[in-house]
């Protein structure tokens, strides 16, 4: 389900090149979605667009749970099992 959210983020980052959409209103979507998305899935996101002389960061959800800490731009997110894929199909 939240694959739908990624793709609203792209949609919108189409939308905000072609109408000239004010940053504010975008960075402002941007991270209504994520702060939704993190909060529903109980997760740590990050999102980056860098566009010709733009750029925009942001981070949201909680990075450790045990600590209570929220996710920053500068931390690393681990991806633990996801790599356990890309192995299998390397042995096969």
């Amino acid at each position: 389900m939240f694959k739908i959210y990624f793709v609203l983020a792209a949609l919108l980052t189409m939308q905000a090149d072609a109408t000239k959409m004010s940053k504010k209103h975008y960075e402002t979507s941007i991270k209504n979605i994520m702060d939704y998305v993190s909060s529903t899935y109980n997760s740590a996101y990050q999102f980056a667009l860098l566009h010709a002389d733009y750029e925009f960061v942001y981070s949201a959800g909680i990075y450790d749970h045990e600590k209570g800490t929220k996710v920053k731009d500068s931390d690393l997110i681990p991806l633990g099992s996801m790599t356990k894929a890309y192995t299998a199909s390397g042995v096969v």
